[in-house]
């Protein structure tokens, strides 16, 4: 039998629609119903488990990065751990050893400074603190290799964080069903998986499997809104069908 674990993203839990203020966070508690229903209680988070692989046994630990309470829409995209889990994390930690492979939505790094506005879009905000507990966890012991895989921008991306003795390898991974647009910016509409593993020497990797095309090759098609706009809103558009 195959099971599988999920983390929850923004458009999960925290979307706002333009002009749709949620400032009761009545909506959110929707969302956060509809995604327990399906998909386990987020009180639960972090959640733990552990793999047994062909190199030994391997500590997963999945984190919800959308514990910002976004009450409108330019807030929707914004992650947050919040002490309470990132303390949680620490104290498993301190109980296990080898290899810990950590699942969250949100970016878990950036520059020293934000050098763009979107970056507080992408990161978790205190993913500095996870970084640190992370890089304890590293320097304890060679064997103790730590990967982070994120979503969030749908851009493939991979690097390093951390002290250059105790390097935590970072993975950004596109959208499963949307594609990546790491290339150009635009998503390329390829389905996409990621299987992660352990070379011979201890250290992770990552490997992309593409299973198709969301749709058909050829011309692009423009969606159709629910409610098309009326003659005074197209009259302002810039753009024509």
């Amino acid at each position: 039998m195959c099971s599988s674990d999920l983390v929850p993203g923004n458009h999960d839990i925290c979307f706002n629609r333009p002009f749709d203020a949620d400032y009761t966070l009545a909506r959110r508690a929707a969302r956060e119903n509809a995604y327990q229903a399906h998909a386990g209680r987020l009180a639960e988070f972090p959640v733990v488990d552990t793999l047994i692989t062909g190199a030994g046994a391997v500590t997963l630990v999945l984190l919800d990065s959308c514990r910002h309470r976004s009450t409108h829409i330019l807030s929707n995209a914004v992650g947050r751990f919040d002490d309470d889990q990132l303390d949680e994390l620490e104290r498993i930690l301190d109980m296990v050893a080898g290899p810990v492979l950590c699942i969250s939505h949100h970016h878990v790094w950036r520059d020293a400074q934000f050098l763009q506005p979107d970056a507080w879009y992408n990161i978790a905000v205190d993913s500095d603190r996870l970084a640190a507990i992370l890089g304890d966890y590293r320097q304890r012991a060679p064997a103790n290799q730590v990967l982070v895989c994120h979503g969030h921008r749908h851009a493939l991306s991979a690097g390093v964080i951390g002290e250059r003795d105790a390097e935590i390898s970072v993975i950004g991974l596109p959208s499963t069903t949307l594609g990546d647009k790491s290339i150009d910016g635009m998503l390329d509409g390829v389905l996409r998986y990621a299987v992660a593993g352990l070379r011979s020497d201890g250290s992770w990797a990552v490997a992309l499997q593409s299973v198709g095309a969301l749709s058909p090759a050829g011309e692009p098609q423009r969606a159709k809104p629910a409610t098309p706009p009326n003659a005074a809103l197209r009259a302002l558009a810039v753009i024509d069908d």
